[in-house]
């Protein structure tokens, strides 16, 4: 029996109510003033912290980093291909289908640690019956949500579904931001290279040519 509890038999209402886990069962809620105020107070530090976010650049990097890249990248990448960085020592790919909804996630290791990106497409409708296709791109490690971004989308005709990103939902300041800029550095970087190859090379061939035609 917990100490300073009657006997089950002899428990009322009145005495229950005067005991330790008696005042804790019948505390009154906090009042509905404190409750908004303490609301204020967090919707105010929230904009603070996405505003941050928005300061660190990882509204577009992370956005980037995903549509433009990660959601490229093969499991059974080279690194002699150019695209992914050597800092990269394994990718996994996952996707899930649940109803309409639509999930890729992708965890890149980089050695013994490693980053979970997911993206989930949430079809739907507006209120006139259009189109109204939003997502998210989460990053997350070992279980964590260190940042959501929400993002909305039009069909194009011709470009097929173009994605935009719209609102910070979630954001945990720490080292993980350093970490995953210098990595969407490192692609950008084997990027820029692979957009100069065909340059490289079509000048190379024209040279030739030149040559062979006028015995140079």
């Amino acid at each position: 029996m917990l100490r300073g509890l009657l006997p089950p038999s002899k428990l009322t209402f009145d005495n229950l109510a005067s005991t330790n886990v008696g005042r804790l069962a019948f505390a009154l809620p906090c009042s509905p003033k404190a409750t908004m105020d303490e609301l204020e107070r967090v919707r105010v530090e929230a904009a603070k912290r996405r505003e941050r976010a928005s300061q660190l650049g990882l509204v577009d990097l992370v956005f980037s980093l995903y549509c433009d890249h990660l959601m490229f990248f093969e499991d059974d990448f080279k690194h002699e291909d150019g695209r992914v960085p050597q800092s990269v020592t394994k990718i996994v790919t996952f996707k899930i289908k649940d109803g309409r909804n639509e999930t890729e996630a992708k965890e890149v290791f980089f050695g013994d640690r490693s980053y979970l990106f997911v993206f989930r497409q949430l079809p739907g409708v507006d209120p006139g019956g259009n189109d109204w296709t939003t997502g998210t791109i989460q990053v997350r490690q070992n279980g964590n949500l260190l940042f959501e971004l929400y993002c909305t989308s039009d069909f194009e005709e011709y470009m097929g579904r173009v994605w935009k990103p719209f609102r910070v939902e979630a954001f945990l300041e720490g080292p993980w931001v350093d970490e995953v800029k210098a990595f969407a550095a490192q692609v950008e970087d084997l990027n820029r290279k692979q957009s100069m190859k065909p340059s490289v090379e079509q000048k190379h061939r024209e040279l030739n040519d030149l040559k062979k035609r006028f015995g140079l």
